[in-house]
């Protein structure tokens, strides 16, 4: 494989080729939401382990649940984004597809919960929160048909000029050493 690797990251450099400057904008995007779910997972993880009045709360839908169904359900919600950093991070399309619709999911429980909790902040933080949860979903629904071009029909994604999802973690990483 003679010049292989380097004549590919000479494109990406130059910038001569779309598939490159798509391939390399897409990945930058998957790191970013891949970070974002780790810290997420981590944050989680530590808040309900070691602050008790957390601990024993979960909301789900809107709805609180206390005490053990709390401490069990936990972890569903620490599963969830420990996926979704997952799918970013392998360059899988369906966390793209999955995220807006989990972020509304997530406006109608702060909703909810805001209404209808006596830890609720009451109607003007419902709205609040609710706008600001729709919002981050419309922006990445957008930023999803943007980034992620066409798809082959597999989960893997297809960036600007079809390639693949190897091809396009092929063009992005540097080979080292």
């Amino acid at each position: 494989m003679a010049g292989g690797p380097r004549r590919e990251s000479r494109a990406i450099r130059e910038g001569d080729e779309p598939l490159a400057r798509g391939a390399l904008r897409r990945r930058r995007w998957d790191r970013f939401f891949c970070a974002c779910c780790l810290f997420s997972v981590f944050f989680l993880v530590s808040r309900d382990l070691t602050l008790p009045h957390v601990r024993d709360v979960e909301v789900w839908l809107g709805v609180e649940v206390r005490g053990p169904w709390a401490r069990w359900s936990a972890p569903l919600h620490w599963l969830w984004f420990a996926v979704a950093a997952y799918g970013f991070g392998s360059g899988r399309r369906w966390p793209w597809r999955v995220a807006p619709f989990y972020l509304a999911y997530v406006a109608v429980s702060h909703f909810v919960w805001n209404l209808t909790s006596p830890n609720g902040g009451g109607g003007l933080d419902a709205l609040v929160q609710l706008f600001v949860f729709l919002s981050m979903g419309a922006v990445l629904w957008a930023l999803e048909r943007k980034v992620c071009g066409q798809v082959d029909g597999s989960d893997s994604v297809q960036a600007v000029g079809g390639a693949s999802a190897s091809t396009v973690h092929r063009l992005t990483t540097r080979r080292r050493g």
